[in-house]
C-alpha cells in the first residue's frame, strides 16, 4: 500500500482486517491518534482508532464515515451510504469515555450525507443525496432545499461555507446557496 499524506505511517491489515481497511479513507488527528473512517460504498465500512505511530488500533463502529468536523471542543462526522434508490446515514458524535473512544447517533438523517459545515451561528448544514438540511444547535432539524435537483445525476461531494453562503460542489457545477436569503445559483463553467 502507498503512504497516505495524511498519515505519518503505512496501514499494514492482518489477514482479518484485510476486508476492513480499503475504500474511500476519512482522517482525522487527535491528542493520542489518528480517526480513519473507511467507506466502502454499498458493501460497508468501518471507524478506527489508530495510535501515532499505527501499531496500535481498534474498531469503533461500523459507520461509514465520509467527512469529520469539530463544533466546538466535540468531534462530529457524517456518515451513510446511497445505493440503488436507497439513501440513509447519521450525524455522529466522537468521544472519548474511559481511555476509548465511542461513536454515538447525534441525529438520524433523512437521506446519506455528501458534506457538511457550520453556518455563522454553528449550526450543521448539511447537503444529503437528495436535500440540503440544517441541524441547529438544540438538534433540531430543518430542511432548507426539500429535493435538490441533484438527486439523480450529479452526485453532490462537498460543502463549504463563506460568508453565509453554502458553495455546494456535485459532478458538472457549484451550487451557490444564500443561507440569510435562501437565493439560489447554479454555478457553470462557461
Amino acid at each position: 500500500e502507498k503512504k497516505d499524506d495524511t498519515l505519518p505511517f503505512i496501514i499494514k491489515p492482518s489477514r482479518a482486517e484485510a476486508h476492513k481497511f480499503y475504500g474511500n479513507r476519512t482522517v482525522l488527528s487527535v491528542e493520542d491518534g489518528f480517526l480513519i473512517g473507511f467507506d466502502h460504498g454499498e458493501w460497508g465500512g468501518y471507524l478506527y482508532w489508530f495510535s501515532k505511530d499505527g501499531k496500535n488500533r481498534y474498531e469503533i463502529a461500523k459507520y461509514q464515515v465520509n467527512q469529520f468536523i469539530k463544533r466546538q471542543d466535540t468531534i462530529f462526522a457524517i456518515e451513510g451510504v446511497a445505493h440503488l434508490g436507497e439513501s440513509s446515514g447519521n450525524l455522529i458524535t466522537i468521544e472519548k469515555k474511559e481511555q476509548q473512544w465511542q461513536a454515538i447517533s447525534y441525529h438520524q438523517l433523512p437521506y446519506a450525507p455528501c458534506g457538511i459545515d457550520l453556518d455563522n451561528e454553528g449550526n450543521f448544514i448539511i447537503v444529503t443525496s437528495n436535500n440540503l438540511i440544517k441541524i441547529d444547535k438544540n438538534n433540531k432539524l430543518t430542511t432548507l432545499i426539500e429535493s435538490g435537483f441533484w438527486s439523480w445525476s450529479l452526485y453532490p461531494n462537498s460543502l463549504a461555507i463563506y460568508q453565509n453562503i453554502a458553495y455546494i460542489g456535485m459532478r458538472k457545477g457549484i451550487l451557490k446557496y444564500n443561507l440569510s436569503t435562501t437565493q439560489q445559483e447554479w454555478l457553470l463553467r462557461e
